[in-house]
C-alpha cells in the first residue's frame, strides 16, 4: 500500500529552480504539474544571452571599476595584482561553470528525469517516509546561507567608501559571480541531500526488516517462519534493485557535477583567502580610506558563510556516501541463522553488490568530495594567506 506522506521537500526545490533560472543555470524547463524536465531552445537562448552578457559587460565595466576602488583604498603593487586575481578567477569560473551547464543540458535532463522516476518507485515501496522533515530542514538551511551570504554581499558593496549610484549599480552585476557559484554550490548540496534521502529510506526499510526477524517470537511455527522469509526476501530482492538503481543515479550525479565542484571549490579558495588578506591589511592601517564597522561586519560574514557553503557541500556528500555504505552494515545484522536458504541468498546477493558499487564523489579524478577535503581546503588557505602576507611585508620593507 503507498504511503499517506510524500517527499516534503518537492516544493521547496521550486525556488531553487527559477533562482537557476534567473541565473542562467538551467537551460532546460521543468513542468511542475507533469513534474517532468525538458530541453527548451527558449532556455538555452536566455543561458547564451547570460553568457554573452558577462563576457561583454564584466570585462569592460565591472573589473576596471573594481581595480580602480582597490586602487582608491591601497596603494600597494601587491593589493592591485591580488585583486585582479581574484576577478579573473571570479569571471572565469563563472562563464565555464554557466558553459558547463549549457553543455551537459541534455544529460541534465535525464539525470533530473530519472530522480523523479526514482523517487516515485521509493515513494510506492515504502510504507513509511523515514525522516521527511529532518531533510528539509537540511535543505532549508542550505538556501537560507545562499540568501544570507548574497545579502551580506550586497550590504558590503553598499557600504564601500566613495559610493556612487553608478558604481552601486555596475558592483552590484559584478556580484553575480558570486551569487552563481553560491547557488551552483547550493544546488549540489540540495541534491546529495536528496540521493541521501533515498538511501535513508532503503536502509530504514531494511533495519525495519531486521527488527522484525529479531523480534519473531520463538513459538512462532515453521510454516510461519518460511512465509516470512519468503515475503522478506522478495522485499530485499526489490530494495536490491532500487539500491542498484540509486548507485546509478549517484554516478550520473558525479559525472554532471565534477568540472562544476573543481570550479566551486577553486572560487571558494579565493573567495576566502584574498577577502581575509583585505581585512588583514585594514587591521595594520594600510588602507588610504576609512573604513566603517559595517563593512567589517558584511565582509567578515562572507567568509564566515563561504566557510559554511563549502563545509555543507563536503559535509552533505560524505553522509550521502556513508548512507550507501549504512546497508551493508544492516544486511549484517540479519539473523541469517534463523532464515531459510533463499532469504540467505537474497542477503548474500545484496551483499555482494554492495561491495562490487563502492563509489565515493570525486572531482575530476584528482580528489574526494569528504570531509577530509575541509581539511585539506583550510590547510592550503593557509599555506597561501601566509605567503601573501610575507609577500606584503617584504614590500613594505623594501619602500622603507
Amino acid at each position: 500500500m503507498p504511503p499517506k506522506e510524500h517527499a516534503k521537500f518537492q516544493k521547496i526545490l521550486r525556488l531553487t529552480y527559477y533562482l537557476s533560472k534567473f541565473y542562467g543555470l538551467s537551460p532546460f524547463t521543468y513542468n511542475f504539474t507533469t513534474r517532468r524536465c525538458t530541453v527548451s531552445p527558449a532556455a538555452v537562448a536566455y543561458c547564451i544571452v547570460i553568457i554573452l552578457f558577462m563576457l561583454s559587460f564584466y570585462p569592460i565595466y565591472c573589473i576596471p571599476l573594481y581595480h580602480t576602488m582597490i586602487s582608491e583604498n591601497f596603494e600597494g603593487d601587491l593589493e592591485s595584482t591580488v585583486g585582479k586575481s581574484q576577478s579573473a578567477v571570479e569571471f572565469i569560473a563563472v562563464v565555464l561553470n554557466q558553459c558547463i551547464y549549457l553543455y551537459y543540458r541534455k544529460e541534465i535532463v535525464v539525470y533530473f528525469n530519472r530522480k523523479i522516476a526514482y523517487e516515485k518507485k521509493i515513494v510506492q515501496h515504502s510504507q513509511i517516509l523515514y525522516e521527511n522533515v529532518h531533510f528539509v530542514v537540511q535543505i532549508v538551511a542550505s538556501i537560507i546561507i545562499f540568501f544570507i551570504k548574497f545579502t551580506a554581499n550586497h550590504m558590503m558593496i553598499y557600504q564601500v567608501p566613495s559610493m556612487t549610484v553608478t558604481r552601486f549599480i555596475i558592483l552590484t552585476i559584478y556580484l553575480v559571480p558570486n551569487a552563481v557559484m553560491t547557488l551552483a554550490g547550493c544546488n549540489f548540496t540540495i541534491e546529495a541531500i536528496t540521493l541521501r534521502y533515498f538511501a535513508a529510506q532503503i536502509n530504514f526499510m531494511l533495519s525495519k526488516m531486521v527488527q522484525q526477524l529479531k523480534t519473531l517470537p520463538q513459538t512462532t511455527s515453521a510454516a510461519k517462519k518460511i512465509a516470512i522469509s519468503c515475503e522478506f526476501s522478495d522485499k530485499i530482492d526489490h530494495l536490491l534493485v532500487l539500491h542498484s538503481e540509486l548507485n546509478e543515479v549517484v554516478i550520473m550525479f558525479n559525472n554532471l557535477n565534477s568540472f562544476v565542484l573543481l570550479l566551486f571549490f577553486m572560487y571558494k579558495f579565493a573567495e576566502f583567502i584574498i577577502p581575509v588578506f583585505f581585512e588583514y591589511l585594514v587591521v595594520i592601517g594600510l588602507s588610504v580610506t576609512e573604513v566603517k564597522v559595517n563593512l567589517y561586519i558584511s565582509s567578515t560574514l562572507i567568509i564566515i558563510f563561504s566557510v559554511m557553503e563549502s563545509a555543507m557541500a563536503t559535509i552533505s556528500c560524505s553522509q550521502l556516501i556513508n548512507e550507501i555504505a549504512t546497508t551493508g552494515r544492516i544486511l549484517h545484522q540479519f539473523p541469517i541463522q534463523n532464515a531459510d536458504d533463499r532469504l540467505k541468498e537474497s542477503i548474500n546477493r545484496f551483499s555482494i553488490q554492495i561491495l562490487q558499487e563502492k563509489r565515493p564523489i570525486i572531482v575530476c579524478g584528482m580528489y574526494k568530495v569528504d570531509n577530509s577535503l575541509l581539511y585539506i581546503m583550510a590547510s592550503s588557505m593557509t599555506s597561501y594567506l601566509i605567503i601573501l602576507i610575507q609577500f606584503q611585508i617584504e614590500g613594505s620593507k623594501s619602500k622603507i
